[in-house]
């Protein structure tokens, strides 16, 4: 050009010859083909991230590739990526290149510039004289000093700008210009449905990883329901079989009585009464626990430990089982100490001594003694 630049053409000769066919001149058509060669470049390099979309693993592996690739076009040493989290609306910067290696995220300046890019949603060149104005007129906080040009693209998914995409010079302010501006805006949307892509894929993976954890669970749910099931059925059998006792020989009290009350003084009418009397309290004793067992089940017991006397304890559960384990021979010794003493939830730990206790009634041979 006039200016000294150089631009490609393409060029179409033909020879001009005389009338014997000599050749006297040669005239040439140049066609300036720059705005070709930018198309193609510029569908070379989506076509490239389009296709880093599919060959990369993670989103730190897509924006270093997405770099390498704009590079093939501009000097990218001071590059960086911000995206915009919709929900809490916090700005991070998940890919950053700058020239000075000891920072880890753009300096005040450009982020300002950011910001100012992702409220507007327009490309954005700004140089040092650029930024005073907007400082002054309070579009954006002054601070630091500003990089000589300043090139900030939105990057936008179905008109929602999910982040910018910024390069900067901090000496030649000219590094960057209006074809610059134009060419990154051009490629943006591509590299915005790129990032958007690979997010909402990061996004599936984890929420699929959320619902085989969700399975999961609920596969221990239901684990845990048919034990809860199972041990409920084996508790209701266990009690069952205990009330069975106490009843049975109420029965038979009352059968006695009813047969031979004409026959019995009252010495012996009182005695038969007190019998019936005290096995209706285990009875009623025997119920009472299996009501406090289902509030515990149901997690309606608070759990109030306080001093108690073992002995005290096993005395009166022993009382409960004392009809049954007689009915089947069985002799039960209280050897507790009554110096012994737990800091413990009384509800439960009847509930404890009396399992163990209706067990080992249950698995122990006529004639045996059962020590507690």
């Amino acid at each position: 050009r006039k200016d000294g630049t150089e631009f490609p053409i393409h060029l179409s000769t033909s020879v001009i010859r005389d009338h014997n066919n000599k050749p006297i001149a040669l005239v040439g058509i140049a066609r300036d083909i720059s705005e070709i060669k930018k198309e193609q470049l510029i569908q070379n390099i989506l076509y490239k991230i389009s296709q880093a979309v599919q060959s990369t693993e993670s989103l730190k592996e897509l924006f270093s590739r997405i770099h390498e690739i704009i590079k093939e076009r501009l000097s990218l040493n001071n590059f960086y990526l911000a995206l915009k989290d919709d929900q809490t609306g916090v700005i991070s910067y998940p890919y950053f290149i700058d020239e000075d290696s000891h920072q880890n995220e753009p300096q005040k300046t450009a982020r300002e510039c950011t910001k100012y890019v992702l409220k507007n949603g327009e490309p954005e060149l700004i140089n040092k004289d650029r930024f005073v104005e907007l400082a002054k007129s309070g579009e954006m906080e002054p601070g630091g000093i500003p990089a000589a040009i300043w090139l900030g693209i939105p990057l936008k998914v179905f008109n929602n700008i999910i982040g910018v995409m910024a390069v900067q010079d901090y000496n030649n302010p000219d590094a960057y210009g209006e074809s610059d501006k134009e060419f990154l805006t051009i490629v943006s949307e591509q590299i915005a449905v790129a990032i958007y892509k690979k997010r909402t894929e990061y996004q599936l993976m984890a929420y699929t990883l959320e619902l085989q954890t969700v399975n999961e669970l609920l596969q221990e749910s239901e684990n845990s329901l048919k034990e809860l099931n199972a041990s409920k059925d084996k508790f209701f059998s266990i009690i069952s079989h205990d009330l069975r006792g106490p009843y049975q020989g109420m029965l038979s009290i009352l059968d006695l009585l009813i047969k031979e009350y004409d026959n019995l003084d009252d010495e012996e009418k009182k005695d038969i009464f007190i019998k019936i009397r005290n096995s209706s309290q285990r009875t009623y004793n025997l119920l009472d626990n299996l009501l406090q067992w289902s509030r515990i089940q149901q997690g309606k017991v608070k759990f109030t430990p306080e001093k108690l006397n073992l002995l005290k304890v096993s005395s009166g559960i022993i009382e409960l089982f004392c009809d049954s384990a007689t009915a089947k021979g069985i002799n039960i010794r209280n050897m507790i100490s009554n110096d012994i003493h737990l800091f413990a939830d009384p509800n439960m730990m009847q509930l404890i001594v009396r399992n163990l206790l209706s067990n080992a009634i249950k698995f122990s041979y006529p004639g045996n003694e059962i020590l507690l």
